[in-house]
């Protein structure tokens, strides 16, 4: 599944198709998404395009790109308005591909393992400043609230 509204006309456009989208969720995730019940690493260049903090909150990982199109796998569609955001910011569309939680949870701490051996922190998005992705993760936190 293809999501990209910035070729909306409007922000009225835009948030009238986040609840349509938001209300097929469970549809959504049953039939059209596919699965990858393999993932075991996430590839060391998509590693740095979020932050670890936002990995964790919206339970979500960007494991690949072709061609203009960002593949971020998921848990479940409770992220959905991040989903929209990732493509705002990154001016990619997003191809989602659903992963079971406990992978999921596995893939997280595995990250956090290597940021503890590393000795530093994943950087979060390489075409943001850090203080910028913590105050629009923040904001995103206070809007969902």
């Amino acid at each position: 599944m293809v999501f990209h509204t910035s070729s909306l006309k409007s922000n009225k456009a835009a948030s009238q198709a986040m609840r349509i989208v938001k209300e097929m969720a469970p549809e959504i995730l049953s039939s059209v998404i596919p699965r990858f019940p393999d993932l075991r690493r996430v590839p060391t260049p998509y590693q740095r395009i979020l932050s670890l903090k936002a990995m964790r909150q919206y339970r979500c990982v960007i494991v690949g790109a072709a061609q203009g199109m960002l593949t971020l796998a998921i848990t479940d569609t409770q992220a959905m308005s991040f989903i929209d955001f990732l493509s705002k910011i990154t001016k990619r569309s997003i191809f989602l591909v659903l992963v079971e939680p406990g992978r999921m949870d596995l893939l997280l701490k595995r990250l956090e393992r290597q940021e503890h051996r590393r000795g530093r922190r994943l950087y979060p998005m390489s075409f943001l400043p850090l203080y910028h992705v913590e105050v629009i993760v923040i904001l995103l936190t206070h809007l969902k609230q």
